[in-house]
Parts: structure tokens; C-alpha cells; sequence
């Protein structure tokens, strides 16, 4: 029966009657309430529901259940009861936390050359809930420590470091020369070495001299030349271009040269570049002054050497044999062509010069083997002669210093010697009794 009144009338066999009128009251509202629930977001989080005020029903109206938070994974039940016993049910469903957010790191590229941001990673992720921010290529990085945060589509964050290394130093080259001048025609002042050291980097490198012009050939009947040290030749006048090749060596340590032996007629600038194992590089030049002193007096059609002679009202330009050279730059005089000022220029060597290398004749009955030469440790030099006087050994280098001497040398021995020398040309002078002879020593660096 719906709400309203109803008419009940009983009737018996006379016609007698009796009359009920019952009322049906309207039925209560439903029972209502929501169930709202708060999933877990990242690892190790729980979830809770949110339980609102029930309306409806009858009387007053009690929960069976009032976990509402930090609530596992699981069903969870709500039932509303009024006071006559209708009831309202939710079942809410909490899902399991995500698993943990892991960042992590791959690909890793370390600064291969000092001082530079060229490092790289990649930042990765793991579990947590996709798709995630902060991962991917890093690049521009330098040497240290570096901190990267990813984050994933709930928020959650983690935390990964990379560690940038690069070399200890940063590869560096020097340049330097065995002379400041080269006199071109001066026996024993022609030629020097240019060498290029190299510091720092990542060994093996490789390393390459340029000079600044192409070599001068047939000047005056003179050709420049130069050649890496311990060759006998490697550019010569065969072609005008020849100066501008690029000389290669390799040094598999720091600390290690690689040179070039010039003979140059006029002054060039050498520049030297150096490239070690991760291609980093470094570049230094070196000016090499020279001048051609060669000039020709007399009728005899040999070459003599320049002087710039003073004089008491100023200077001239005279050819002097070598051996009278020293004794001019003595008094004051200097290699070369005269100035107007009739003084040298500021970086004019004018200090004695070299000796010429001795020119040494073959001697019968003395004689002498050196193997290896050239050498880059020791030297064995094997004296042998018909005589019985004994023997003194001499070594001296291009500037006639005497680096090591042997005397009372016994013919048929075989003298050691070299390891404390530095690399470029010496000389080992035999003598015995009245009999000499002068042998060339190359050692390497």
C-alpha cells in the first residue's frame, strides 16, 4: 500500500456493517553516504577513504567500519544502519603502492681534454609510474660531481649523482731551440735543433713540426735543409714546397721530445703541435734567427765569412777566413751584414763561435766500430790498432765541450757509454801516439 487512507467495510448476512479507515504513511528517504577513496602515490604510501555524514533513513544511523586511513592494499566494506535496521553499503577497493622510483645513469662519457664541459650521461629510471621527467641525454658537463632529480607521473621524486673524471692536466707542448742564430756557411754554426716536449694529456701522442715558409734552394749554390733527428735527411731542396711538410714523430710518455736538425739560410718560424690519445692538443711556435754569412774574396773562388768590421769612423763588410772569426768578434765585430747603426741587433749572437767539425782523414792501422749508432740508450765504441801505445778516448759535443774521456784505453776494447747524454750529435775523438781519428755519435731522444 502506497501512502494514504484506506476504507475497510465488513458486511454480515443482515446487511449489518462496521467501517475501518487506516492511514499508510509515507516510507522513509534512503539511506545515503559516499565512500571516496585516496589511492597511494608512491612507494611505501598507504590509502585512506574519506567516509561523508549519512543522510536518510530513520532515527540515528552507525557505521560498521571506521578504518578510513592507512589503509593496505584490499577491499574495504562501509555499511550505514538506521534504526530500523534499513542499511546503505560501499565497497571501496585500495590498490597495492606503486614500486619504488630508482634513478639511475648509463652511457657515461668522461671530458676527454682538461678544462672543457664535454662530459655526458644518460639519466634512466625505474619503477614508480610512467611516464617520467628528468631522464635522458645530460650534456655539457664537466669534471665533478653532478646531481640530477627524476620525477614520475605521481610526483615522486629520486635522486641519482654522476661522477665527471678528466686527465689530471691538460696536454701542453713547448718548443725550444739549441740555438738562437744559425750562420749559414760558418762550419759548425749552420744547423740546430728545434724540439717540442709534451706535458699532461693522455699518452701516446703523436706530434708535428711545420716551418713557416718552404725551404730556400739553390741560393747562391747554398740549399737549406732539415730532417727529424736521428735521420740522415728528410726534406731537401727537391721541390720549393718542401718546407711547408709537416715532420711526424710519436712520444708514448709525458715528458718525451720529438726534434727537427734545420740548416737555414735565412730566419723561419717553427710551430709545433702536439695531439695526444683523446685527440686534445696544443700548439707552440718558435722563431729560429739565421742569416747566410757566406761571402767570396780573392781569386781562389772560396767562400769566406761574413764580418760586420768596426772601423774607427764606423763599419764595413769584410771576408774573413774561419778561423779568424773568433778573433774578430772579440774586438767587437759581428757575423753578418753591417747595420746602420753599425751595432747588432738585439738578439744577435755575439759570443765565440763553434769549432768546425773536424775533418778527419782515414788513419791506417787505427781503427774504430760504434754500434748502434744512432742510438737512443748506450753507445759501444770498439778501438782496434797495429800499435800497442794505448789509446784516449774523447767525447765532446757540437760546442767542442768534453762530456767523457777514457784513458789508457787498450786496443780491442769495447767501451760503453751514452746513457746520461742528451739526445743530438757528439763526437768521439781517438787518439794514439801520433795517429787520430774523430767519429760522429747520434744519440736519440
Amino acid at each position: 500500500l502506497a501512502e494514504g487512507d484506506y476504507t475497510y467495510t465488513a458486511t454480515d448476512a443482515n446487511g449489518c456493517t462496521k467501517t475501518t479507515i487506516v492511514h499508510i504513511n509515507a516510507a522513509p528517504s534512503a539511506i545515503s553516504f559516499t565512500a571516496t577513496a585516496t589511492q597511494p602515490k608512491c612507494f611505501g604510501e598507504t590509502g585512506s577513504v574519506l567516509l561523508s555524514t549519512a543522510t536518510g533513513g530513520t532515527g540515528a544511523i552507525t557505521h560498521n567500519n571506521t578504518a578510513t586511513s592507512n589503509l593496505a592494499e584490499g577491499d574495504y566494506t562501509y555499511i550505514a544502519t538506521d534504526a530500523n535496521g534499513c542499511t546503505k553499503t560501499i565497497i571501496v577497493h585500495i590498490n597495492a603502492a606503486p614500486s619504488l622510483l630508482v634513478a639511475g645513469s648509463a652511457s657515461q662519457v668522461n671530458v676527454l681534454c682538461f678544462g672543457q664541459s664535454t662530459g655526458s650521461v644518460v639519466i634512466t629510471a625505474t619503477g614508480g609510474t610512467a611516464p617520467y621527467t628528468g631522464t635522458g641525454l645530460k650534456t655539457g658537463l664537466a669534471a665533478g660531481t653532478h646531481s640530477f632529480a627524476v620525477t614520475d607521473a605521481n610526483g615522486c621524486a629520486a635522486n641519482t649523482s654522476v661522477t665527471i673524471s678528466q686527465p689530471s692536466t691538460a696536454v701542453a707542448a713547448t718548443c725550444s731551440r739549441s740555438r738562437d742564430w744559425l750562420y749559414f756557411g760558418l762550419a759548425g754554426n749552420e744547423t740546430g735543433t728545434i724540439t717540442g716536449t709534451v706535458t699532461g694529456g693522455t699518452a701516446p701522442y703523436t706530434i708535428r713540426i711545420t716551418m713557416s715558409r718552404p725551404l730556400y734552394c739553390n741560393i747562391n749554390g747554398g740549399n737549406e735543409t732539415w730532417s727529424s733527428v736521428g735521420t740522415n735527411s728528410y726534406n731537401t731542396c727537391t721541390t720549393n714546397t718542401a718546407g711547408a711538410t709537416a715532420i711526424s714523430g710519436s712520444l708514448a710518455v709525458a715528458g718525451s721530445s720529438f726534434g727537427v736538425t734545420v740548416k737555414l739560410l735565412s730566419t723561419a718560424t717553427f710551430t709545433i703541435t702536439v695531439t695526444d690519445a683523446n685527440g686534445c692538443t696544443s700548439t707552440c711556435s718558435i722563431n729560429v734567427n739565421a742569416e747566410d754569412v757566406r761571402c767570396f774574396a780573392g781569386a781562389s773562388g772560396k767562400a769566406k765569412v761574413k764580418i760586420c768590421h768596426k772601423t774607427g769612423s764606423g763599419c764595413t763588410e769584410i771576408c774573413v777566413d774561419e778561423s779568424a772569426v773568433n778573433a774578430h768578434l772579440a774586438h767587437g765585430d759581428f757575423l753578418g751584414n753591417c747595420t746602420s747603426t753599425c751595432t747588432p741587433p738585439p738578439t744577435l749572437f755575439t759570443g765565440p763561435v763553434t769549432a768546425p767539425e773536424p775533418v778527419v782523414s782515414e788513419v791506417k792501422g787505427l781503427n774504430v766500430e760504434v754500434a748502434p749508432n744512432p742510438t737512443t740508450s748506450q753507445f759501444k765504441i770498439k778501438v782496434m790498432s797495429d800499435e800497442k801505445a794505448p789509446v784516449m778516448v774523447r767525447i765532446y759535443n757540437v760546442f767542442g765541450t768534453t762530456v767523457k774521456i777514457f784513458n789508457d784505453v787498450k786496443t780491442g776494447t769495447v767501451l760503453t757509454t751514452g746513457d746520461s747524454f742528451r739526445g743530438g750529435t757528439y763526437f768521439a775523438e781517438i787518439t794514439q801516439g801520433n795517429q787520430r781519428k774523430v767519429v760522429k755519435l747520434i744519440k736519440l731522444n
